[in-house]
Formats: structure tokens, C-alpha cells, sequence
């Protein structure tokens, strides 16, 4: 597997990505259990687990499933990618509160124009 540096805001983006696959019955829990351990190894258990309970987690996993039912819309046709494209914007700010709220030290490498 290949390890690569992202920020944390895109880490927990990504964790919420795969709960909602899990909870979708996409992928095994295994692959979402992998990835969680990975980011306690890195921040620690009650940081993780603080995160993950947080208001700011929760309103990134319910956009990223209202993401994921968007583009399923998308592909046949019945949204547009202009709403699709608005929502995925404000994922992208909700990846910013967890960094402010959590990491006020890092900073965030991803950038959205």
C-alpha cells in the first residue's frame, strides 16, 4: 500500500469517504478499520476518536454521502454538475473547519480555486 502526505482536513475527508462505502456495503469494514488505525498511529486514539464524534466530522460525512448520491444522480443524468460541483465546494469547507478547530498549527495543502 502506498502511504502519502496529505493534510489532516483530507485525511478525515477520506476516513468519512469510507464509512460511507462501508455503511453502503461497497468495501469491508477492514478497509475503513485500516485507514482509522493508520490516522490513530499518527495523531492518536483520543484525538481521532475526538474528531469522529465532533459536530465538524458529522457535517463532513453527511455532505460527503449527499456527494456520493449526487453523482450518482449525475451519471444519469437528473442533476446538474454545476449543483453537484457547489456541494463538493462546501466539502471542501468543511475540511477547512476540522483543520482550524483541531490542527490550528498546520496548514492545509489542498486548494480550491
Amino acid at each position: 500500500m502506498i502511504t502519502i502526505p496529505v493534510d489532516e482536513g483530507y485525511a478525515f475527508d477520506y476516513l468519512s469517504i469510507l464509512q460511507i462505502k462501508f455503511k453502503k456495503k461497497l468495501i469491508s469494514e477492514y478497509i475503513y478499520n485500516k485507514c482509522k488505525t493508520n490516522i490513530i498511529n499518527q495523531i492518536g486514539y483520543n484525538k481521532t476518536n475526538k474528531i469522529i464524534k465532533s459536530k465538524e466530522y458529522s457535517k463532513l460525512l453527511k455532505s460527503n454521502e449527499t456527494v456520493f448520491n449526487m453523482v450518482n444522480l449525475a451519471k444519469k443524468d437528473k442533476i446538474l454538475a454545476s449543483v453537484v460541483n457547489n456541494e463538493n465546494y462546501n466539502r471542501f469547507l468543511l475540511k477547512k473547519e476540522i483543520i482550524k478547530k483541531f490542527f490550528k498549527d498546520k496548514i492545509q495543502l489542498e486548494i480550491k480555486n
